[in-house]
Formats: structure tokens, C-alpha cells, sequence
């Protein structure tokens, strides 16, 4: 009876050793699974802070280009109104001609009133470039503005994908650490 006991003691034993080196594994393992766990929240996090300032430079581009959209809009009010203008100037260029021409018939003398046309004429076709020039500067800027949009949306949907892919790593490896926290 003796022996039977002490045998049953040796695989009681071996049982508990076997046991004993499944913890110290299982151990190492959450360990590991810890440390993945720990660097997969750390390069979510880092996403999602890549994501914010994505998200902050779409949003100061977007204010950019909303400002910019309206320095368009004005310039457009502004050259419609230039254009308005030009035309009232020409009709009253035309006016002074005519009237220049029945003066010259007349035999008066028209030489104030060909410098008052010249000097309209001047003014009236400065008027126009200052506004086609405003104009042309704010499409540009209109144009690169929407162009850096795209690319910072692009670039907020990859910051997207790439913290969701982070997320999901993360809620992975958690599940696998809890896992073998369990089976230990």
C-alpha cells in the first residue's frame, strides 16, 4: 500500500511540475500578449492624434477657402459693378465725342473736353484691369485651397482607416490577453 501511495505521490508530482512549467508559459505569454497589447494602444493613440491635427489642418483649410470663396464672391459683385461702371463710362465717352464732333462742326474749341474724354478713357480701363486682376488672383487661390481640401481629406480618410485599423488590433489583442489570463 505504501508503494501505491508513494507512486501516487511521484505522478502527483509530475502532475504539479507539468502544471507548474503550463503557468510559467502561459505567464510568459500574457506577458507578451501585454506588451503587444500596450504597443498596439500606444500606435492607436498616435493615430488618433495624427487624425486630430488631419482633422484640424482640413478644418483651418476649409475656413481658407470658405474666406476665399467669399473674397471671390466679392471680387465677382466688384468687377460686375466695374463692368457697369465701364459701360456707364463708355456711354458718357461716347456722349463726349459726339459732343466734340458737333463742337469741332461748330468750329469751337474742344481741347478741355478731348483731355475730360482721355482721362476718362484712362480711368475707366485702369478700373478694368485692377478688377480682372483681383479676380484672377482670387481663382488662384480659390484653386489651390481646393486643391490642398482634397488632399488633406485624403489624407483625414487614411488617418481614419489607419486608427481604425489600430483600434481594431488593439480590441484583438486585448481579447487575446484576456484569453490567456483565463486559460491560466
Amino acid at each position: 500500500k505504501l508503494k501505491q501511495i508513494s507512486a501516487a505521490a511521484r505522478a502527483l508530482a509530475r502532475y504539479v511540475e507539468d502544471l507548474e512549467g503550463e503557468l510559467e508559459a502561459a505567464d510568459v505569454e500574457v506577458v507578451r500578449l501585454s506588451q503587444q497589447v500596450g504597443e498596439a494602444m500606444r500606435t492607436a493613440t498616435d493615430r488618433e492624434a495624427a487624425l486630430a491635427e488631419v482633422s484640424r489642418r482640413a478644418s483651418d483649410v476649409e475656413q481658407r477657402l470658405e474666406t476665399t470663396r467669399a473674397d471671390v464672391e466679392a471680387t465677382e459683385r466688384a468687377r460686375v459693378d466695374a463692368e457697369r461702371r465701364a459701360d456707364e463710362a463708355a456711354e458718357q465717352l461716347s456722349s463726349l465725342e459726339d459732343a466734340l464732333e458737333q463742337a469741332e462742326a461748330r468750329g469751337e474749341s474742344v481741347e478741355e473736353r478731348r483731355a475730360e474724354a482721355e482721362q476718362l478713357g484712362v480711368k475707366f480701363e485702369e478700373q478694368l484691369l485692377e478688377v480682372e486682376r483681383r479676380a484672377l488672383a482670387s481663382e488662384r487661390a480659390k484653386r489651390q485651397l481646393s486643391s490642398q481640401l482634397e488632399e488633406l481629406k485624403g489624407a483625414q480618410e487614411e488617418a481614419d482607416l489607419r486608427a481604425q485599423t489600430a483600434r481594431e488590433l488593439a480590441a484583438a489583442m486585448e481579447q487575446r490577453t484576456m484569453a490567456a489570463e483565463e486559460a491560466a
